[in-house]
């Protein structure tokens, strides 16, 4: 008896007692001695902590285990009721005592006695833990389970449960991730990652997991909010985004303007301009005027036969100037590179697109056909146009 007891202190067993009745018609029945039925009725109706995932708490454990022990104790007293030999009685308490001393201390074990290696007792002492308010050793424990059983669903979920409770936002959303991946049709969890990834800014990822959350899911009005606050924020951002990019453009149209100010340079036995960044195209007409185009600046400037210098054209739409030519009328007309057209400017200073143009270089106008011939660089072509 002492060696059984031991052996069955150590199995770490849950017990189910039969009811009295049913106790006392197999022992009248069984023909064995009282120490092996009592064997038998406790071996046979035993299950193993670990066959299955419960989420249980450390009292509720333990009181299941001093219930166990009270169920072993009506066993062995209705057995002992069943037969009336005092000797045996005898040779039974003797043994029965002592075997209930063992089950006693091996039942009033710690739970945390599970071994160690079993995926199911790590991830309970997980919940354990958890229900005592030890956060850190609770998600620990989930940790250690879903080492063993990478694919432990519910010990990544309860693990992304609590990380998220805690602040730890982005650890939650690698563990809702894993869950959504386990069981694509949790949509709860996959609700709570996309909250995470709004929270974050995440805003794309967010959308891309609610949109598999499908219209009849009970938790379809809530999704519906959640995509509602999403598009706000995107649209608050592209505000933002387009604010920042017109101060940009602003700041660059303001320094721009001071340049413009400066006086080109000239030389002194000449009245050319010698200091224009990226000189791209010169053209003069019939009255004296001395066109310069600057690729970098996005601007051409004039030198009048007087002297004079300054900016003749710095338009929006003007993109890298490069070839310039005039006509016999005095209009300017500019090859818009980076725009792909031909500017014309008339002598008062009105601008207007002649022709589309692919990446327009060289130009050069026949007075006497008429025609502005240009040099397509994207094309590798040398088209003509009507003036």
């Amino acid at each position: 008896s002492i060696s059984s007891g031991l052996i069955f202190a150590c199995s770490k067993v849950s017990f189910i007692t039969l009811p009295i009745d049913s106790r006392c018609s197999l022992a009248a029945t069984s023909g064995t001695t009282p120490p092996n039925l009592l064997w038998v009725l406790i071996w046979e109706k035993t299950t193993f902590a670990t066959t299955s995932r419960p989420s249980f708490t450390m009292a509720q454990a333990v009181s299941s285990q001093l219930d166990s022990i009270a169920n072993i104790s009506i066993v062995v007293y209705n057995i002992l009721f069943c037969y009336n030999n005092v000797t045996m009685k005898r040779k039974f308490f003797g043994s029965f005592f002592c075997f209930f001393a063992l089950i006693t201390i091996a039942y009033l074990t710690p739970v945390y006695s599970y071994t160690l290696d079993d995926a199911t007792a790590l991830y309970n002492m997980g919940i354990d833990y958890y229900s005592q308010n030890q956060v850190q050793k609770s998600m620990d424990y989930f940790k250690k389970a879903i080492s063993i059983d990478p694919k432990f669903y519910e010990a990544y979920y309860n693990l992304a449960q609590i990380q998220a409770s805690y602040g730890y936002t982005d650890a939650a959303i690698k563990s809702y991730e894993k869950v959504v991946q386990l069981k694509p049709d949790d949509y709860e969890s996959i609700y709570e990652l996309g909250r995470l990834l709004y929270k974050r800014g995440y805003l794309s990822r967010a959308v891309s997991f609610l949109d598999r959350i499908p219209n009849s899911s009970d938790i379809a009005p809530q999704v519906s909010v959640l995509e509602t606050k999403i598009k706000k924020r995107q649209a608050e951002l592209a505000l933002i985004e387009k604010q920042k990019e017109e101060a940009k453009l602003a700041e660059q149209n303001t320094q721009a303007q001071t340049v413009a100010t400066q006086e080109p340079k000239v030389a002194e036995d000449t009245n050319l301009v010698i200091e224009v960044q990226a000189p791209s195209g010169v053209a003069s007409d019939d009255s004296g005027n001395i066109y310069v185009a600057s690729f970098s600046e996005n601007k051409v400037y004039k030198i009048a036969p007087d002297g004079t210098k300054g900016v003749y054209i710095w338009p929006v739409n003007l993109g890298g100037p490069v070839g310039l030519a005039t006509d016999d009328a005095g209009n300017l007309y500019v090859a818009n590179y980076t725009k792909n057209n031909i500017l014309k400017v008339t002598p008062s200073g009105v601008m207007s697109e002649l022709a589309s143009v692919k990446k327009p270089y060289c130009i050069a106008v026949d007075p006497v056909k008429k025609i502005l011939i240009v040099s397509e660089q994207d094309t590798n072509n040398v088209i003509k146009i009507k003036l």
